[in-house]
């Protein structure tokens, strides 16, 4: 179960990249930044935080 959502999530960061013509690395790098940048442990709590996001 975790592998698959590893993969999908891994599948996501691609095609982030692939819609923004970048390449997964600096995807990676991005998602790192923005999460050091809001305090938040990682890329679960990112995800939670972008759901209950509300400008």
């Amino acid at each position: 179960m975790l592998e698959l959502v590893q993969q999908r999530g891994k599948a996501f960061a691609v095609s982030r990249a692939a819609v923004f013509g970048i390449s997964m690395s600096t995807v990676e790098t991005y998602y790192s930044r923005i999460i050091e940048k809001l305090k938040l442990d990682g890329m679960k709590a990112l995800r939670r935080y972008a759901a209950t996001f509300k400008p």
